[in-house]
């Protein structure tokens, strides 16, 4: 199962919307962008820079861009190598 961090108005929209339409499963966890707001420490462990969207799985966590996790979701592969 996937865990999502998300931050609404944000490039996490469009992996949310395609773990929908794929069907993947997801867990999401709410995270704030604006710089002055606390981020989770969940997230800050895998981003220390706190950018959204982060995508991690049971085997591995990985920030990378958005438009990468959709070439991956969409070819059936995990969406982090």
């Amino acid at each position: 199962m996937y865990k999502l961090f998300y931050a609404p108005e944000s490039a996490s929209m469009g992996v949310r919307v395609l773990l929908d339409e794929i069907g993947a499963p997801y867990e999401l966890v709410p995270t704030r962008i604006a710089m002055d707001a606390p981020r989770p420490p969940e997230l800050l462990a895998i981003n220390p820079n706190g950018w959204v969207p982060v995508l991690s799985c049971e085997y591995v966590a990985r920030h990378i861009f958005a438009n990468m996790f959709r070439v991956r979701l969409c070819a059936g592969l995990p969406a982090t190598p």
